[in-house]
C-alpha cells in the first residue's frame, strides 16, 4: 500500500496541470499498436505495438495482460489501439486503453484529438494507481515458460532475463544433461541449442526471440515447437558483437518449417 501511494504522489503534478497539460503529458507514455488476438477469458490481448517509451520497450508482437478485463469489451482483432502499460507484479499490463476503427478513409478515432479532460474520470485515476500496485488480484496468470539449463551456462540466464523483461513468468530448472528432455519433448539432434524451454504446450529450443514466441501463441500452428539453432550473436541472450541474420524454425517430426528470420530481436 505504501508503494501505491508514493507512486500517487508522483502522479499529483500531472493530476493539478490545466487540463491541456494532462493530456500532452499522458501522451508521452502512450504507445500505439495493432490488436492481433484477444483472450478474455485469461484477460490478455496480443498487440503489434510500437515502442514503450515509459518502460524503454522496442517495437515488438507481444502479449499484454489488462488491469481490468472491462477493457477488453468489444475490442477485436483489427482494431487500432492506444495504450499505457507499466510493469505490475513483473507482468506487462495495459493500464489504460482507447480503441478504434479504420473509418471510409482509412483513419481511425486515434488519430483525432482526445478529450483533454480524460484523466479526471474515476476510471483513469483506478488507472494511474494501478501504476503503483505490485499486485492485481483479477489479473489472470501468464503463460509461464519453462526453461531447462545448465547451471554453468551465462547464455542460458540471459535468454530466461530476457522473457522476464518482456512480461513472461518464468520458471527455470536447472540440469546438468538436458539430452533426455530435449528427446522427450521431440526436438531434433540437428536442431539442439544450448537451452531447451516449454510453454503452452509447446516446445522452445534455443534463443527464440520473443516476437516468433509471441506469434507462436497466437496462431497455434500444428508443429511440436520451435528452434533457434547454435548460439546466433545478437539474437535475445546472445548480444554484443555484429547481429546475425538468423532463421526460427518450426519443427515436427521428420517435417521442418520457416516460421520467420530474425537480425537481433526483430524480423528482417
Amino acid at each position: 500500500m505504501n508503494r501505491i501511494l508514493q507512486r500517487l504522489m508522483l502522479c499529483l503534478p500531472a493530476l493539478l496541470m490545466p487540463p491541456k497539460l494532462q493530456a500532452q503529458s499522458i501522451y508521452t507514455v502512450m504507445a500505439v499498436g495493432d490488436v492481433k488476438a484477444v483472450d478474455r477469458e485469461t484477460g490478455t490481448v496480443t498487440l503489434d505495438h510500437g515502442p514503450l517509451l515509459n518502460l524503454n520497450v522496442p517495437p515488438s508482437l507481444r502479449v499484454f495482460h489488462v488491469a481490468d478485463r472491462a477493457f477488453l469489451e468489444g475490442v477485436k482483432a483489427g482494431d487500432a489501439m492506444r495504450f499505457i502499460a507499466d510493469s505490475i507484479g513483473g507482468r506487462l499490463t495495459i493500464v489504460e486503453i482507447e480503441t478504434g476503427r479504420p473509418d471510409d478513409h482509412g483513419h481511425t478515432e486515434l488519430e483525432k484529438p482526445m478529450s483533454p479532460y480524460f484523466l479526471w474520470s474515476r476510471r483513469k485515476l483506478f488507472g494511474i494507481m494501478a501504476l503503483g500496485a505490485a499486485t492485481w488480484p483479477a489479473l489472470a496468470q501468464p503463460h509461464a515458460v519453462r526453461v531447462f539449463r545448465d547451471p554453468s551456462c551465462g547464455c542460458c540466464g540471459e535468454w530466461a532475463g530476457h522473457l522476464k523483461q518482456t512480461g513472461y513468468e518464468v520458471l527455470v530448472e536447472e540440469r546438468s544433461d538436458l539430452d533426455p528432455i530435449k528427446r522427450e519433448l521431440g526436438v531434433p539432434t540437428e536442431l539442439w541449442a544450448c537451452h531447451t524451454a516449454t510453454v503452452a504446450g509447446y516446445a522452445l529450443e534455443g534463443h527464440v526471440p520473443t516476437h516468433a514466441l509471441a506469434r507462436l501463441l497466437v496462431e497455434r500452428p500444428s508443429f511440436k515447437g520451435i528452434a533457434v539453432p547454435g548460439m546466433p550473436i545478437g539474437s535475445p541472450g546472445m548480444e554484443g558483437g555484429h547481429e546475425e541474420v538468423y532463421e526460427v524454425i518450426g519443427f515436427d517430426g521428420p517435417r521442418r518449417h520457416s516460421f520467420g528470420r530474425y537480425r537481433g530481436t526483430q524480423p528482417v
